[in-house]
This record gives C-alpha cells, sequence and structure tokens, in this order.
C-alpha cells in the first residue's frame, strides 16, 4: 500500500468520524428541549418531534408543537355560540344581579308581580343586543379565517424529488411543518419559512413586511452563501432544521441547516436574515423556496397579534366604586324596611283590622320576606342601562370623532397617490379619558418633527460644510442676540438630489479638486456613506429611488449619491457604487447591524487594491469613546465637539464617521472566531455583539453628519396651548441634551423666561460609576436640594405676597416658570436606586420635561414611573415608530401618529392621527366635551334610578312597609329601557358647553376636567341628594294632595295605582326637565327624544289600559283620571316643585361656585356676542353645525350659528376682544378691591367690530389675561 493511499485511508476515516460526531450533536440538538427540530420532508417525523417538545406558560404559550397551519381568530362555532356567549355575559356582575332578581321575582312570598320575573324582558333586551353584537363580530371573525385558511400555496414533494417545475397546489391551512413551500411574485408567505433558494443569481429575495410592522419599504433576505450554489435537492435530501422554539420575536431568529449526507452533512448557520415570515409579500423575486419551520398560531405574526390588555378609564373606576355605593345605600333601604315592618307586624294585635280572618305573621320571618321584596322594588335602583348606554354613547361619539374634518390630514406617498387619514377611534372605552389627562409624554422625531431628513451640514477632516440656516438656528441666534448670517443661493447649475440641502461652494470646490488635501477623505466619507447602510435600491437607474428603514439612512445616501457616489446595487457580499459614472463592486465581508442598544453600525470591506477596511457610524457619544488617541489628536477632537454643539444649535440631528485599517492576519483571525459564534447556538448574540464591539476599536475619525427634521405644521401653537390648559408635556428623545433643549425652544416646550432644572449625567456634578450611571447619594442629594430650593423661594414668594396685602400685579410676585433637564443617565439611576417619588416632586415644580438620549424602553418606565407615583393622574403617549410602543401601551391612553416609520404605532394605540397638532382637537374638543358628557350621563342615570324607585320606599311609611308596590310593573320595568333611555344617549353624543371655537381658543376650560369638576363624589351624591328631594316631592305632595281631593268625577276614590300613575308621570317630567337644564346646546334632536318619550309612556299607558290579563291594576284609569282636574293639578304641583328646587340648587351652584365655562358663556351674553363667528371652524362635519338656543336656566347660555369661511376675518375679532373684557370684569369682580371695568375695554370691541387690525392683537392679550385671572 502506498503513501498516497494510507493518506487517503486516513483521511477517509476521520471524515467519518466527523459524521459520526456530527450525528451525534444532531441526536442531542434533538433531545434539547430549547430548540425545534425540523425533518425536511418527513411529516410522520415531525409530527413526532413536535409532540416532545415542552410546554412553556409564555407569555405567549407554547408547546407542544403544532403541524396544522390553520388559524382560527373565532370565538364561537354554531354549536357553542348560545352557551359560550351567555357563559361570558353571565360573568359581568351587573347581569348577574339582575339575575339574582328574577329568581327572586319568581319566589311568591317575596315577588310583587305575582311570580312573573318582569326583570327578564330587560335583562334579556341587554343580553340579545349584546349577544348580536358579538355574533356580527365573530361571523367577521370567520371571514376572515375562512378567507386566509383557503389561499392556495405550492408544496415540492419529496416523492416527485422536489422537482420546482411540479409544485403541488395546497390550501393554507393543509401546509405542515417541514414542508418545502415555493412562493411566487406578489404571493404572501403561508408560513414562517427558511430561505433555501431564490429566483435571483445573487440569493436574494425582496419581501414587504407592511402586515407586520406598517412598513412598506423592501427588505432584502437571503439565502444563506454555502448554500447558494448547491442544487436544490441536494440542499433539500435528508436535510434537518435546528432553531429556536417558536416566539413572538419579530426581529431575532437561531438556528442550524445540516445538509443531508450527499451534501457532507455540513451544518450552516440561520440569522434573522435568512427566514421569510407569514403575511409578508413576496416581491421583486420570480420565485423563493423555503422549508417551514414554524406554522399556524405558532407563526411569529400570529404570536405578536394576543389581545393587548384592556385599559379601564378613570371614570369607568369610579362608576364601579359608586356603584357599589349606591348598593350598599339600597341594602341599608332594605334592611330599614325589613326591620320597621317586622315592628308593624309585632304590633299587629293593635291593628287587628288588618289581620281579620288571619293568623298574625311571625315578625322576624315577615322582616326577613320584606327585606327580598324591597329588595326586588329596589331592583332599578342600580341601572341596568348603564353600561349598555355608555357603550352606545362612546360608540357614537368614536363615530362622530372620526368623521371630524378639522382632524383629517391628506398626504401622498412616495408614487403620488393621496392618502387619506382621519381620526381612527379604536379603543371607544376611553373617550372621557381624553378630558382629564394631566401629563402628555411625546417622542419627538415623526411626532413633532416630519420625520422628513434633509442633509444639511457635514464636517469632514476638520472642515465643517454647510451654510444653511434651520428655524430652530434661526430662533437660537435670536434668543441669545447673535448675528444672523441669511445664506446664499443654490447654484442653479448644481444637481438636485432628494432629502438634500447642503449648500456649500467650498465643499463643490472640493470634490471638483483632486489635488486638494482634504479631496481624499472626502472620498471616503462619501464612499463610507454609500456602503455602510442597509438601504435597498428599487427602480431602473435612471429612475432609481431608495427603500430604507429609515429616513435617516436613506437621506445619508442620497447625499452620497448628489456627491458622485452612486450606490446602485445590492447583492451578498457585494455593493456596486458609481463613483464618478464608473460602477465599482466592493466586497462587503461583514455587515455588522445596527441596534437600539449598540447605537451604531459597521461595514468590513475590501478595497480594490485588497485592503481591508472598516466603516463605522453611530452616535457620537457612542464613537468618541472608540477613537484612537493615537489617530485622533486633541486638536481634532476639539473640533469636533465644536462643530457638534454648532449642529445641536441649529437643531441637527448628528452621528459622527470614522474608519479602521485592519490587516489580513487581524480579520482572519476575527473572521473565524466570529463564524463560530455564529455558529454557536448558546449566547450567539451576546458573542457576537461581544467581537463586533472588538473590532470597531482605535477608530480613525472621519468627519459628521448632520440632518435636519423640520418640526411639524402647529407644533408650537399645539404645545402652548396644552400647557396653558395644564397639561404637563414630556418630550423624550433620543437626541442629545442641548439638541432637545433647542427643539424644546422652537415647538415652545421651553422658553427664555423659564428656569432649567438640570439633572444630567454627562454634565459632570455628579459622580459616576462605569456605564456613566450617577450613583444613589450623589443624585438623590442633588434632587433632593431642587426640591428644598424650589420649595423655599415658592414659600418666601408667598409670604411675600401675602406681606404685600394680597395679589400683585404683573410678573411682580411670582416664580418664574421651571422646566426640567433629564438625560438617560440620570434616568437610569432614578429607577434603578427607586428615587420615582423625588423625581415626580420635581416634575410637579416644573410646567416641561425633557428626557435626552432616552432608549425605547426608558421611555416606558418613565410612564410607568408617573402611573406608579401617582395613580390618580391620567397619562397619554404619542408617537409614530415601532420604538414608541411601548411607551403607548404603558400610558392610561396612547395615541399613534400615521408617519413614515411603519404602523406599529397606530396598531398598538388607543387612537390615531395624522399629525401632532390634531392632539390639540382630540383632547381640547373632543376630550374636554366627551368628558362632561360622559360624566352628566352617569350622574343622570344614576338619578332618574334614584328617582324612579324611591317613592316606592317613602310609600312604605303609609303601607306600613308591607312592600306594595305603587308601579304598574311593566311600565315600571321599561322606565330605563324605553322611557328615559334615548334623550341621554343623544345629549352624551351632541351636546356642548361652549363653541368649538371658544374651546380652542380658551385652553384653560380644560382645567375643569383635571380637577374633576364634572364627576367627582361631593358632585355624584350631590344629584344622588337632589335625587331623594324630588323623590320625596313627587310621592308626598300627590298623597297629601289626594288626601283631600281624592273623589274622581265617576264618584270613584283615588287607587295607590293612580296614585303610582301621577307619581310615574311627575318622575318622567321631572328627569326630563333635568336633563333639560343640563342641555347647553338644544338641537332638534333632543327635543325630539325627550318628546317622544313622553308621548312613549301615554301610549304605553292607553295600551296597557285595554289589557285586562296583563295589567289589571289599571284597567279602565286612562279613560276617567285624565278628565278629572285634580289629575293635572296634583302633577303639576309636583312637578313645578321639583322644578324649583331643580333650578334653586343649578344657581346656588352657577352663583357660588362657577365653572369656567359657565363664567365665559355669562359675559360672551352679557355682550351680545353669544354667536360664535367661526362655528365649528368650518372643519367638524356639517351635521355638528347646529343653531342653538338659551338654554332657558336663566345662568348661562350657550349660542352658535356656522357663518361661512369667509367671514371670520371680518368677525373673530369680536369674539376674542369681548373675551378680554370678560377676563377684566371677572378680575375686577374677584380682586380684593372691587373696581369697574376698564373704559377701554367697550372701544376694543367697537374698534374689532368696525374691523380695526389692532382689536384683534388687544383682543389676543385679552384671551391670555382673562385666562390667567379666571386661573387666580
Amino acid at each position: 500500500m502506498s503513501i498516497h493511499d494510507s493518506s487517503t485511508g486516513l483521511l477517509s476515516s476521520m471524515a467519518s468520524m466527523r459524521r459520526a460526531l456530527s450525528l451525534r450533536r444532531t441526536e442531542s440538538a434533538t433531545a434539547d428541549p430549547v430548540h425545534r427540530v425540523v425533518v425536511v420532508g418527513d411529516e410522520e417525523e415531525n409530527k413526532t418531534k413536535l409532540q416532545k417538545e415542552p410546554h412553556r406558560a409564555g407569555p405567549p404559550h407554547t408547546g407542544p408543537g403544532t403541524q396544522t397551519n390553520e388559524v382560527i381568530t373565532s370565538i364561537y362555532t354554531l354549536y357553542s355560540f348560545l352557551p359560550l356567549n351567555l357563559r361570558r355575559q353571565m360573568s359581568r356582575a351587573a347581569n348577574i344581579y339582575f339575575l339574582c332578581i328574577s329568581i327572586l321575582q319568581c319566589i311568591k312570598a317575596v315577588s310583587i308581580t305575582s311570580g312573573v320575573p318582569t326583570t327578564a324582558l330587560p335583562l334579556a333586551f341587554v343580553l340579545f343586543v349584546t349577544a348580536v353584537k358579538d355574533a356580527i363580530e365573530d361571523f367577521n371573525r370567520h371571514k376572515a379565517d375562512a378567507t386566509e385558511n383557503n389561499r392556495l400555496g405550492h408544496v415540492l414533494l419529496k416523492e416527485k424529488h422536489f422537482d420546482l417545475h411540479h409544485p403541488h397546489p395546497t390550501m393554507w391551512c393543509d401546509i405542515k411543518v417541514g414542508d418545502v413551500v415555493v412562493i411566487k411574485n406578489r404571493e404572501l408567505i403561508p408560513a414562517d419559512i427558511v430561505l433555501l433558494a431564490s429566483s435571483e443569481p445573487s440569493g436574494l429575495a425582496f419581501v414587504m413586511t407592511a402586515n407586520l410592522d406598517g412598513e412598506t419599504n423592501l427588505k432584502a433576505k437571503e439565502v444563506h452563501q454555502e448554500l447558494r450554489q448547491l442544487p436544490l435537492p441536494a440542499k433539500l435530501a435528508g436535510a434537518t432544521v435546528v432553531c429556536d422554539l417558536p416566539n413572538n420575536n419579530l426581529e431575532h431568529f437561531e438556528g442550524l441547516y445540516t445538509l443531508g449526507p450527499e451534501a457532507g452533512e455540513r451544518k450552516v448557520p440561520l440569522t434573522q436574515r435568512n427566514i421569510l415570515l407569514r403575511g409578508c409579500m413576496l416581491r421583486n423575486t420570480n420565485w423563493a423556496v423555503g422549508v417551514v419551520v414554524y406554522t399556524g398560531k405558532e407563526t411569529k405574526i400570529q404570536m405578536n397579534t394576543a389581545e393587548a390588555t384592556q385599559k379601564i378609564g378613570s371614570v369607568r373606576r369610579f362608576v364601579d366604586r359608586e356603584t357599589v355605593m349606591v348598593f350598599g345605600l339600597q341594602v341599608l333601604c332594605c334592611l330599614c324596611a325589613a326591620v320597621v315592618g317586622g315592628i308593624y307586624v309585632g304590633r299587629g294585635g293593635q291593628m287587628p283590622y288588618l289581620w281579620v280572618g288571619a293568623r298574625l305573621p311571625d315578625p322576624a320571618l315577615s322582616g326577613f320576606i320584606q327585606f327580598w321584596t324591597y329588595t326586588v322594588l329596589f331592583s332599578n335602583m342600580l341601572p341596568i342601562s348603564l353600561l349598555v348606554t355608555l357603550d352606545m354613547v362612546k360608540f357614537l361619539q368614536g363615530m362622530w370623532m372620526s368623521w371630524d374634518l378639522s382632524m383629517y390630514h391628506e398626504t401622498r406617498d412616495p408614487d403620488g397617490n393621496l392618502i387619506e387619514i382621519p381620526c381612527v377611534v379604536r379603543s371607544s372605552d376611553l373617550n372621557e379619558e381624553l378630558g382629564v389627562i394631566e401629563h402628555v409624554f411625546s417622542d419627538k422625531t415623526g411626532t413633532l418633527t416630519c420625520n422628513i431628513m434633509e442633509f444639511s451640514k457635514c464636517t469632514i477632516g476638520g472642515v465643517s460644510y454647510g451654510l444653511g440656516l434651520t428655524q430652530i438656528g434661526r430662533a437660537f441666534r435670536e434668543r441669545n442676540g447673535m448675528e444672523i448670517v441669511e445664506p446664499p443661493l443654490r447654484d442653479p447649475e448644481e444637481p438636485v438630489t432628494p432629502f438634500v440641502n447642503i449648500i456649500d461652494p467650498a465643499l463643490v470646490a472640493v470634490m471638483k479638486d483632486e489635488m486638494h488635501p482634504n479631496h481624499n477623505k472626502c472620498r471616503d466619507f462619501w464612499l463610507a456613506l454609500a456602503l455602510n447602510h442597509d438601504v435597498m435600491p428599487e427602480g431602473p437607474e435612471d429612475r432609481l429611488v431608495y427603500s430604507g428603514s429609515s429616513p435617516d439612512e436613506t437621506a445619508l445616501v442620497y447625499a452620497a449619491k448628489h456627491h458622485g457616489f452612486f450606490f446602485t446595487a445590492r447583492e451578498p457580499g457585494k455593493v456596486t457604487v458609481k463613483v464618478k459614472g464608473k460602477p465599482i463592486d466592493f466586497n462587503v465581508l461583514h455587515v455588522l447591524e445596527f441596534t437600539s442598544d449598540r447605537k451604531k453600525s459597521s461595514v468590513v470591506l475590501r478595497r480594490e487594491n485588497g485592503s481591508i477596511v472598516l466603516f463605522c457610524k453611530g452616535a457620537d457619544n457612542i464613537i468618541k469613546s472608540r477613537l484612537s488617541s493615537t489617530l485622533n489628536s486633541p486638536t481634532e477632537m476639539a473640533g469636533i465637539d465644536a462643530d457638534i454643539a454648532q449642529y445641536v444649535n441649529d437643531g441637527l440631528r448628528t452621528l459622527l464617521l470614522a474608519k479602521a485599517e485592519l490587516t489580513a492576519e487581524q480579520y482572519e483571525d476575527w473572521a473565524r472566531r466570529y463564524h463560530e459564534a455564529e455558529t454557536s447556538f448558546k449566547d450567539r448574540d451576546a458573542k457576537r455583539y461581544a467581537l463586533m464591539e472588538e473590532l470597531e476599536r482605535e477608530l480613525e475619525m472621519m468627519g459628521i453628519t448632520a440632518i435636519e427634521d423640520k418640526l411639524q405644521e402647529g407644533v408650537p401653537e399645539t404645545i402652548s396651548a396644552l400647557r396653558q390648559a395644564g397639561i404637563k408635556v414630556w418630550v423624550l428623545t433620543g437626541d442629545k441634551v442641548d439638541t432637545a433643549i433647542n427643539i424644546g425652544h422652537s415647538c415652545q416646550l421651553l422658553s427664555t423666561e423659564m428656569r432649567f432644572l438640570r439633572l444630567c449625567g454627562e454634565d459632570g456634578k455628579m459622580v459616576l460609576d462605569k456605564q456613566k450611571v450617577p450613583l444613589k447619594e450623589p443624585i438623590q442629594e442633588e434632587m433632593r436640594s431642587m426640591v428644598e430650593a424650589e420649595t423655599k423661594a415658592a414659600a418666601a414668594v408667598a409670604a411675600a405676597a401675602a406681606g404685600g396685602g394680597g395679589k400683585r400685579k404683573g410678573k411682580e410676585g411670582k416664580l418664574p416658570p421651571r422646566a426640567l433637564i433629564v438625560d438617560t443617565y440620570a434616568l437610569a439611576a432614578i429607577l434603578k436606586y427607586e428615587l420615582q417619588d423625588l423625581m415626580l416632586a420635581l416634575c410637579h415644580l416644573c410646567v416641561s420635561i425633557v428626557c435626552a438620549r432616552v432608549s425605547p424602553r426608558q421611555k416606558a418606565l418613565v410612564v410607568e414611573m408617573v402611573k406608579k407615583a401617582d395613580p390618580s393622574v391620567q397619562t397619554l403617549s404619542i408617537g409614530d415608530g415601532a420604538n414608541d410602543v411601548p411607551m403607548l401601551q404603558a400610558a392610561h391612553v396612547g395615541v399613534g401618529i400615521f408617519g413614515l416609520e411603519g404602523q406599529q404605532a397606530v396598531n398598538n394605540s388607543d387612537y390615531a392621527i395624522g399629525q401632532f397638532r390634531f392632539l390639540g382637537d382630540l383632547l381640547l374638543v373632543h376630550g374636554r366635551f366627551n368628558y362632561r358628557r360622559i360624566a352628566t350621563v352617569v350622574k343622570y342615570i344614576f338619578y332618574k334610578s334614584a328617582v324612579l324607585v324611591l317613592p316606592q320606599f317613602f310609600f312604605g311609611i303609609e303601607s306600613l312597609f308591607s312592600g306594595q308596590p305603587i308601579y304598574q310593573d311593566i311600565i315600571y320595568q321599561l322606565a330605563n329601557v324605553l322611557f328615559t333611555a334615548f334623550p341621554i344617549i343623544a345629549f352624551g353624543v351632541f351636546d356642548r358647553d361652549v363653541p368649538v371655537k371658544q374651546a380652542l381658543a380658551s385652553p384653560g376650560l380644560y382645567k375643569d376636567g383635571i380637577e374633576r369638576k364634572f364627576l367627582n363624589r361631593h358632585v355624584f351624591w350631590a344629584w344622588m341628594l337632589e335625587a331623594i328631594l324630588h323623590a320625596l316631592l313627587i310621592i308626598f305632595l300627590p298623597m297629601l294632595a289626594l288626601g283631600y281631593f281624592n273623589v274622581l268625577p265617576t264618584a270613584e276614590s283615588v287607587s295607590i295605582w293612580e296614585l303610582g300613575t301621577i307619581v310615574f308621570l311627575s318622575f318622567l317630567t321631572v328627569v326630563s326637565l333635568r336633563l333639560a337644564v343640563e342641555v347647553l346646546e338644544w338641537q332638534v334632536l333632543i327635543s325630539v327624544l325627550i318628546i317622544v318619550s313622553l308621548l312613549f309612556w301615554w301610549l304605553a299607558w292607553a295600551v296597557l289600559n285595554f289589557m285586562l290579563a296583563l295589567a289589571p291594576s289599571i284597567y279602565g284609569s286612562f279613560l276617567v283620571f285624565p278628565d278629572s282636574s285634580r289629575f293635572w293639578f296634583v302633577y303639576l304641583l309636583a312637578t313645578m316643585a321639583c322644578f324649583v328646587t331643580m333650578f334653586a340648587v343649578e344657581g346656588v351652584s352657577v352663583l357660588w361656585h362657577p365653572l369656567r365655562s359657565q363664567l365665559i358663556r355669562e359675559r360672551l351674553a352679557e355682550f351680545g356676542l353669544e354667536k360664535d363667528p367661526g362655528g365649528d371652524k368650518g372643519g367638524h362635519c356639517a351635521a355638528t353645525e347646529n343653531r342653538s338656543i338659551s338654554n332657558g336656566n336663566g345662568y348661562a347660555a350657550a349660542v352658535m350659528v356656522p357663518v361661512e369661511q369667509e367671514q371670520e376675518e371680518g368677525r373673530v375679532g369680536l369674539t376674542k376682544a369681548a373675551e378680554k373684557v370678560w377676563g377684566l370684569q371677572t378680575w375686577a369682580r374677584t380682586a380684593p378691591a372691587p373696581a369697574p371695568a376698564p373704559a377701554p375695554a367697550p372701544a376694543l370691541v367697537l374698534k374689532a367690530a368696525a374691523g380695526h387690525s389692532d382689536g384683534g392683537d388687544a383682543a389676543g392679550a385679552g384671551i391670555r389675561e382673562g385666562e390667567r385671572l379666571m386661573d387666580d
């Protein structure tokens, strides 16, 4: 045997040993409880393996594995609907309560309805309405499921050797784990599959992930480079996939693809770039082939569709608490009735005429029975219609909000197609919470700004380029008295590139002069921008557009193109860039991706000359910490810091670019270890990130990019209005502290009058640990000293004001407003050391808060911190991107903005709007109106229920608490369901206490909601006391009156049923009048419904009058009773008595405790300016523009008629000037020394009415002065 043969045999034996070890490792992986093993094309083997997978509680829960790809989102089937829906509805406490009442009515000993469960009728109605709603919703789910499951896919069969030309048509629901699926262009991907082949020679496949994250830009997925050259059958035969167990992480996937024996059993690492997720659409790729690893409910999209926790508003919680209190009152009344009734029975011997021919019952047993009898009588004390009414009102409010044209936005997509964006109400249960918000947490990019990036300035080789002036930079120079130099005009010969707005002839000259000392540095700078990104080119080269996950990335690539470095194509391992018209292919060795934790991205590539270079870009604090001290001089670093400071003053977003030249040996050693980390299953990401950090060191500074993101229209005005409304506005941004401050100034979050309280770890005032987090003692002492200093200052000002004899004028005796500035390091310390109480104490002293350099996780923690520290406050978060989702979900109310970063924020929000400026309408108009409406609905429903029920309790004084009812039971049960239900619904949808224009012009009105003026325990029980008074009047006045006039014209006496008829009609009239007092904008619909409700009662009385079997107690009364003058006298007596007390209560309330809106309405009416010149701003839907008349209560009036838009300009000054008069008169009335209104004020009114321009300016000052005085 030759030496060659021996060596060959040895190598063969070693290969066999490697295969054996590989099989053992595969078997080990198979038994691994934390991974899934998929055998390609083997259904039975996969079924066995899936059944052995462990169960995980989640969320979301998984295990054992499932093979089916069927998706079921419906809740019911045809057979299970009735029992399941009934069980779900009967899990509600209210339904259980009324079911118990129905059962009690069936017990004749305690029933007042002869054993007939009349309460079952309204209960059945409520259950039926809810069941119909649930059935419609579930039917729509069934239709959606059928559409999804019956889509047609294509599977390559193992029996046909996975022949790509003969796919087997298969419905989605029949696709199994391990199947080999082929997807064609523009088809949706049916399951989560590992990409194995593509029609593109480069192995790329492009997908649109709009169904996952709302982003419409294309993302590139790739076949791993070790699999690209293999034929498809060789990739599939005998192959296995070992990957993560099913999870809901859309951004993470780890796996190993083991080839079969024919392909050498090689192991190929799999990452997120190698998987196609269900719900995505294949685009710009003829076909793609992959093996299914997750199906059905285990796909990532399905595991992310779990229902979010339902948010319960503060008003709903208040209603629940007061319902318990009312129930306690009901039990107390029943106990009193039972005890007193038992006592009367015990004294039965003293009243033998009551027990003629009957044995005297046991007093204790009688009292026990009476308790349950009165429980039945009091069944309507807890209104059965409350929840249904609230749901209907909120649903209709939501429709009204979505139809509001003042919150309608239009924009266009990149193709020029019109996109219509109305307000979207995703959770109408929180409508009233929009009127009580105290803290607004806002993202910056895309929320306050347009998220349309423009490359404006840069620094290359220590030289700053770009002469443009941003709006934030201009404002900064004006605030600091600096000279403003207007930028030069753009050279008309210079090409125009999207998202590039840099003007500097010097930079153009450098790029043209190859001998310029800065030319090569500029060349590397633009080349780094053209290569270090994840942007994809779309379309032909002459009309090529860039599609990126971030607008910043896209703007940087466009900037490189503008300066002659035209990125044209990307393939795995290769990027093509046209440099001065010449295409050059760059060999990309590694892409070190950006993450929110790394805050940087890098690319390792081989140049044309064979040298290896790393280009890195990222946040300035991250890159500066990795710069080489030998390659970057202190002078250069000082210049970099100065340029960054200048860009910060201009409000620009900055990134630092750096590079590192790598030797071949250095790179090969690192690449080997990096490959080992990629193929590792244990702590793969941690190992990869550690190796990335190792390579991204000793960097050489290249330059700075500065991008402008302009503020959205109306942002400063909106934030100013929110602050005037008493809302604390927080801006949570990832920008640097100084950038955040300058942006805060530009959007009126901050002002030059404010005093800044800085709590920043970067300031160097506190000792930091290795992670730059301040130590506990220093930051705790700093925060405590701030609180003490500001508290002492406030106390000193208050003492000085008291010593000066009262209120001081102007700014004298006032502290300047304060703003809190916090950075990520200080915030991390506050959260780490649980200093939330000190943080909230600081926040209470400030009107605005800015948190800089915060991560998405910290945004949510800040919201949770505020909620936990003060559970009584209501919070709102607003954002536009996926990184804002945790913050939106953490807040009581989440508002998403339709932006350029996808629809994840919208999909996880409670409300969605097109622009930040619409937040003013959402809160100050709809939020305030809806809070007042819902508060009134709650008070009114409990009020009318008490007025309905309590007369029967008070009648017990006359009936010895025997449980004798006075109402005909059918009419009694229909009281809340039919006779009084519809007017309050109309009120809850349409009524307004001030015109829309006034609500926006006077943001201070919103403070009534923050202070809970419309609904609190005091107000609620004041209504209940009023209900008790009215119940006393409508029962005792008829009883006393009929004691003298109790004989009808027919010579018959008035029975208890006639008495009950008068009481019920009085009840219906009184509660209708009580609602009328609350109506401040009379509309035809509300008026008609009140009249119709009264007519319904007359109709019901007339119909039941002829039904002896159904209503024997009132049979024939309709033909006799109304003809009697006694009937009308007693009815009017009771009604007018209630009416007088009603107006007395309202008058005292308005005179001694007026609301802000009542003062405004009175003053406008006093000066004859009741009409709102702007109607509904011309923006609300026409149906809301209704005439209104005085509500007749003599204390306030809200008068509004719509006018044409062109009339506004000439008449708007009139209303504003009147508001100035109102403000001055309010001050005069409340000042210590009474003084008449200033004489010039009427002149201002006349000037404004005559159209003088100065009237509007004076009126604007009047609004501000009036609101200040109103708040004082």
